[in-house]
């Protein structure tokens, strides 16, 4: 088991001040590349262009019965509007515009442990269905941060409908490459959470049919998923060789970020002396 302190969090801002000297993916190429995602609709973040794509296809909807065809179909429909390129362009990532220095007077009441030698390897676990937007802001906001990035998908959604794989249609495009080197991409399908959606599913339909339900049941593939990236990062982390030096240096000092895709740290402000 990897050392990895984990922290569920909503807004914290923490700053490393080491470097990713190392490609993750080094398979991968880290040249720039041209967009490999090409189509007409552009995002504004108002969601009318999402409701002017549906509306021009309001006859889909017709024949809706609520069966995991019917999910299938409909994520194809949205697959043009997901990945779509953002209105406006994020030119580069967040600079920090006030920096805490924990080795200032006024802090010492409050920051009273010992100072590290070493700054903290910062991971963080980001879970990914189809927000495309978000996760690009994340990395904008955070990269100079974050040492790794895991991003998490799996082939089902957190009620249990199956759901494509988009990022390994994102990670060579244009808006992604800059940010590759340090990115591990985990996947999880029904083999890895087949009972845990069957579960969540049948009381889901519970609660449509007003019956009582144990609410933590409703969360149970959430949950799962939370779990899982860590389960698999774990295991990659025992057989990769890279990831293995970077953890063998920090491994009393590493710390696992974990938060919803919206909940996305603050790179304005930059902490020496972790």
């Amino acid at each position: 088991m990897i050392p990895v302190l984990l922290l569920s969090i909503a807004a914290v801002t923490v700053r490393s001040t080491s470097e990713l000297k190392y490609n993750i993916n080094s398979n991968e190429t880290s040249q720039s590349c041209s967009s490999t995602i090409s189509n007409n609709i552009l995002k504004d973040g108002s969601l009318i262009s999402l409701a002017n794509y549906l509306n021009e296809n309001k006859n889909f909807f017709s024949n809706w019965k609520g069966e995991e065809k019917n999910y299938v179909e409909f994520f194809d429909l949205l697959k043009p509007w997901i990945l779509s390129d953002f209105l406006y362009k994020l030119n580069s990532t967040t600079k920090p515009s006030y920096i805490l220095n924990c080795k200032d007077r006024k802090y010492m009441s409050v920051l009273k442990g010992t100072i590290l030698q070493a700054p903290r390897l910062i991971v963080d676990f980001v879970p990914f269905g189809y927000d495309v937007d978000k996760l690009l802001i994340r990395l904008y906001e955070t990269f100079d941060n974050v040492d790794i990035f895991v991003i998490y998908e799996s082939t089902r959604t957190q009620s249990g409908m199956p759901k494509p794989l988009y990022f390994d249609l994102l990670k060579k495009d244009a808006r992604f490459i800059q940010f590759q080197h340090k990115i591990i991409h985990l996947i999880s399908d029904d083999s890895d959470l087949s009972h845990i959606t069957q579960r969540t599913k049948h009381h889901l339909a519970k609660l449509r049919k007003g019956e009582k339900v144990v609410n933590k049941e409703l969360w149970a593939l959430e949950y799962s998923m939370r779990t899982e990236m860590i389960r698999k990062f774990t295991k990659l982390a025992s057989s990769n060789s890279i990831l293995q030096e970077l953890l063998s240096n920090n491994l009393t000092n590493a710390l696992g970020i974990q938060n919803d895709a919206d909940e996305i740290i603050s790179g304005k402000v930059s902490v020496t002396s972790l």
